[in-house]
């Protein structure tokens, strides 16, 4: 049998590639049409959000290398009671759409802290802006702000899945941005009550 050459092991590579977004958009599909579903039924669970969040964060870095992304957690952060499935899927969508968009060689922050009953969690980088006008949209899906959509690749379902997945969980999620010090994601979520102790790190030490 003959070995393939260098550009039919490019084509197969290419293949692939376009066969796992294939899979990936159809499972956000998917997942944003059972959110569209009033009959939702959450599996809740004691989530451990700095393991949760820690993963999250080495998942994008290492598919995002051309940006740093680290992660502050505040010395007492609460579990949450969450769908462990539908609230990761979230958090890698705000912390891939903070990368993707991100000027490279700069850092993308994302911060857990506890706000009086609720955890608030950011995402913040530089070198991106929304304006006002698209901030009322980003959120919907399919939208893709006018003069980024054929800068960075994507389906302008991320977002969307996001803020129904927070949503559910009874939390809320807002954007700010500014020109100078970049774009912030926010979500708030309700917790358990039951603080873990963990110290601040960086991704790339963890």
């Amino acid at each position: 049998m003959g070995t393939i050459g260098s550009t039919e092991r490019e084509l197969v590579a290419l293949i692939e590639a376009e066969a796992a977004h294939l899979n990936d958009l159809t499972a956000r599909l998917l997942t944003t049409a059972r959110l569209d579903s009033a009959h939702i039924r959450l599996t809740k669970q004691e989530v451990d959000l700095v393991e949760l969040l820690k993963g999250v964060v080495k998942v994008c870095t290492d598919e995002n290398a051309a940006v740093e992304i680290a992660l502050d957690v505040s010395s007492h952060a609460p579990s949450i009671l969450a769908d462990l499935h539908l609230l990761k899927m979230a958090l890698y969508h705000l912390v891939d759409n903070g990368a993707k968009y991100a000027k490279p060689g700069s850092r993308v922050e994302m911060q857990l802290q506890e706000r009086e009953g609720s955890v608030l969690i950011t995402v913040k980088n530089s070198g991106s802006y929304i304006p006002m006008e698209e901030r009322e949209h980003i959120f919907e899906r399919f939208y893709r702000g006018p003069r980024t959509a054929s800068q960075v690749a994507g389906s302008g379902i991320g977002l969307a899945v996001a803020k129904r997945v927070v949503e559910a969980h009874g939390g809320n999620i807002w954007v700010e941005s500014d020109e100078q010090s970049g774009t912030e994601f926010s979500l708030l979520l309700p917790h358990a009550g039951r603080p873990f102790t963990k110290a601040s790190f960086g991704t790339r030490d963890a």
